[in-house]
């Protein structure tokens, strides 16, 4: 199955530098390309299976994790890694779904050295289908129609009970196998907030090597991807916190060595 892919060089060419991986459900982003090429990071954006102008059944995050032949993630990692212009160093970006690729794709490979992880949940049936047992029918007959995949609601549907359907999307049950630092962002009122609370704590205590001891969490006073809504009457200095500076501090040390970031574990509030 071929999956679209723009990849993003640092200038001069013919180096090798490290890499940041983000796999997308709305299309190729990227993240901020141009910040990371200037910091000496190659960047590769990807369409997930059946998204974008990618090959595939319409099916998101079947294949993003470890079942066996659908682990588009983990095969992205292994191209990336038998390419020239990688040192061998790679890390992973996004928020929300772009979260939730990283999720899965943590503890199916042993080859990602870094994840910044913006609120996304680590058990998908708990998290954001099924949460306290109850099918989440906003958020589900809202965002599954808007990605085009409205065929899936019957399929989630008739798993209304944590069967073994839903242990492809356990993250927490097998943070055993994770072996990449994460920093973990999430939001106080974020759909994902728990989600994110977990996938920390999860990672944390009972990572693998790597993983353990090496992981930060952040959680802002904010909404799903600080939309502003008349609900929650928020501070004006609400995008005060400077999340660039800490997401770039957590990569240079992962992916470039650089001590300027404190030890894990750590959390900020």
């Amino acid at each position: 199955t071929k999956l679209a892919t723009d990849v993003y060089l640092p200038q001069p060419e013919g180096g090798s530098w490290p890499v940041i991986l983000a796999r997308s459900t709305y299309g190729r982003i990227g993240g901020p390309v141009d910040e990371l090429l200037a910091q000496g990071y190659a960047v590769v954006a990807q369409d997930v299976r059946g998204m974008g102008a990618s090959e595939g059944e319409k099916y998101v995050f079947h294949a993003d994790g470890w079942r066996a032949g659908l682990t588009d993630g983990v095969d992205t990692v292994a191209w990336i890694r038998a390419q020239s212009w990688c040192n061998g160093k790679i890390g992973t970006w996004g928020g929300s779904a772009l979260g939730i690729t990283q999720m899965l794709l943590a503890p199916a490979t042993r080859d990602v050295a870094a994840q910044f992880i913006e609120i996304a949940p680590s058990d998908l049936y708990e998290d954001m289908f099924y949460q306290g047992g109850v099918f989440r029918k906003s958020l589900l007959e809202g965002w599954l129609p808007f990605i085009g995949q409205a065929h899936l609601l019957e399929v989630y549907k008739s798993h209304p009970a944590r069967d073994d359907f839903w242990s492809y999307y356990n993250v927490e049950a097998r943070a055993a196998d994770i072996t990449a630092p994460a920093l973990f962002i999430g939001g106080w009122y974020d759909l994902f907030n728990q989600g994110t609370l977990d996938g920390f704590v999860s990672r944390e205590a009972q990572g693998g090597a790597g993983a353990r001891g090496n992981t930060y969490l952040v959680m802002k006073w904010s909404t799903h991807m600080d939309q502003p809504v008349a609900d929650y009457k928020l501070h004006e200095n609400i995008s005060a916190l400077n999340i660039t500076h800490l997401r770039d501090a957590f990569y240079a040390r992962f992916l470039k060595g650089d001590r300027g970031l404190g030890p894990a574990p750590a959390a900020y509030d």
